[in-house]
């Protein structure tokens, strides 16, 4: 990732993220899902990460139920440092 940055003539780290997160229906192929009352869909959420140039740095699935504050929090302490 950094190097792609470099080569444009940008920090190797972002200094910007933007968050949001995805609640889907799941088929049977997922292990566990959950509910998502706000939008109601019953499956999973993907929260991830981008920087301004739309560069994932942080992704994760967990079950519908978790708020998007916790599975962005989540994403972003697994994700690599760049």
């Amino acid at each position: 990732m950094g190097a792609v940055r470099t080569r444009q003539g940008r920090n190797t780290s972002s200094t910007f993220l933007i968050v949001d997160a995805q609640s889907v229906k799941n088929t049977d192929t997922a292990e566990q899902k959950g509910y998502d009352a706000g939008k109601k869909v019953s499956g999973i959420k993907r929260p991830i990460a981008v920087d301004t140039q739309g560069r994932p740095h942080a992704i994760t699935v967990t079950t519908a139920e978790v708020t998007d504050r916790k599975g962005a929090r989540e994403a972003l302490e697994r994700s690599q440092p760049t």
